[in-house]
């Protein structure tokens, strides 16, 4: 995998929309208003400016926040509104864009290569797609998977920011375990009695990756990828050994999580955490890691591809 080549187009191709991203910024700006109507309320006896008016009209229906909270969400819409050109930013309607998932984009970088990277769902529109999020321990948990004998696909993990006036992408990254953060973490909690949010920032490993670069499943239009499902897979010619595939790899995985040992205590067993922001049961997220092949020639094997890992945390 030429990782300088990815760079570079990876960089061409965000760069390329500092000027996309500071037009079409508003329109992510209010459609994230839009979309926290139901979840605000002014009360107040004062009478707002008129930059203020404006924007309440987007809050009609408010029913629960005092003046002071509300006006700190303005406030923060404001700034995001400022700050919009110092965000990374793509667009769905470019030939790079590929597909949009629950809370991912995978764009194409060429040379059969794509990058992954999470997108913030409130700083979004039809169009564009604010992507920032960092994927926190995805290295820790694709080498485990292998370390129990399971198929991941080659990995390699980037970070794209802001440095001067454009984006640079670099291979500077955190690799460090899961686990130690979390044994970290507790201990943070039991000597300063914060609540556990508190140590996210404070322990969190600096310069994690927010791009992940993986070879492009469709191998040059010979498949077609699809989240796994049963209906196409048995349309397959192979698929019911997709299916027993599966299924091996399914119940090893819920396996390990339903033990729910106490991870602050070393193991040569691994660990599973899934994140229910992210599914709704660790049956759903463990599902959600398998990605389908399905040959575009009816006369080709299918195949079962573990290609979404950001769905569960998988740690030693």
């Amino acid at each position: 995998m030429d990782l300088k080549q990815a760079r570079n187009r990876l960089e061409l191709i965000l760069n390329s929309e500092i000027v996309g991203a500071k037009n079409g910024y508003d329109s992510i700006v209010e459609k994230y208003i839009e979309l926290s109507v139901s979840k605000f309320s002014l009360l107040t006896n004062t009478e707002p400016d008129e930059e203020t008016k404006r924007l309440i009209e987007y809050f009609k229906d408010m029913r629960t926040k005092k003046e002071k909270e509300l006006r700190a969400d303005i406030n923060k819409v404001r700034k995001d509104q400022i700050q919009g050109e110092n965000r990374i930013v793509l667009r769905t309607t470019e030939p790079y864009f590929i597909a949009k998932g629950s809370h991912q984009v995978v764009i194409d970088i060429g040379n059969d290569l794509v990058a992954k990277l999470r997108y913030e769902k409130k700083f979004c529109s039809d169009e564009y797609l604010s992507v920032s999020w960092d994927y926190d321990f995805l290295k820790d948990t694709a080498d485990t998977l292998r370390s129990i004998g399971l198929q991941v696909p080659e990995l390699e993990f980037l970070r794209a920011e802001w440095n001067d006036n454009k984006i640079e992408v670099s291979n500077n990254v955190s690799n460090d375990s899961y686990r130690r953060y979390l044994v970290q973490s507790q201990r943070f909690i039991k000597r300063t009695r914060k609540k556990p949010v508190y140590c996210v920032d404070a322990l969190m490993p600096k310069n994690l990756p927010n791009v992940c670069i993986m070879n492009d499943l469709r191998e040059g239009g010979r498949y077609q990828v699809f989240d796994f499902e049963e209906e196409i897979v048995k349309s397959l010619s192979n698929g019911e050994d997709i299916i027993r595939e599966y299924e091996r790899n399914f119940s090893q995985l819920m396996n390990i999580y339903n033990k729910k040992r106490f991870y602050l205590k070393p193991d040569s067993e691994p660990f599973i955490e899934f994140d229910p922001h992210k599914s709704s049961s660790p049956k759903e997220a463990i599902k959600r890691m398998f990605l389908l092949q399905a040959p575009t020639n009816k006369k080709d094997l299918g195949k079962l591809v573990m290609g979404d890992l950001d769905h569960i945390k998988v740690f030693r």
